[in-house]
């Protein structure tokens, strides 16, 4: 796991759209966040596009990040709001 700076260089990385950036972000959590959303969608192709709905909702909000909370539960809050968000 990467150190508190280095999470912070990321998200400011992430925040001033480098692409590498978000791609490493993404990949750090795609596995506990697909499964975040495997527990509200029941076929993996609707999971993986809710998970891809909200990486770019991370993406788009991750400038608000303070880094007060854990960045992980930050994500999954909004993963697991997009995954609601799917099923109305």
């Amino acid at each position: 796991m990467k150190s508190q700076e280095e999470l912070k260089k990321l998200v400011e990385d992430c925040a001033n759209n480098k692409r590498r950036a978000q791609e490493e972000l993404f990949k750090m959590f795609y596995g506990k966040m697909l499964a975040v959303c495997l527990r509200y969608m029941h076929d993996n192709d609707t999971a993986q596009e809710v998970l891809q709905q909200g990486f770019i909702k991370v993406f788009d909000k991750i400038e608000i990040f303070d880094f007060k909370g854990s960045l992980e539960g930050w994500i999954r809050r909004i993963v697991t709001n997009t995954a609601i968000d799917a099923i109305r």
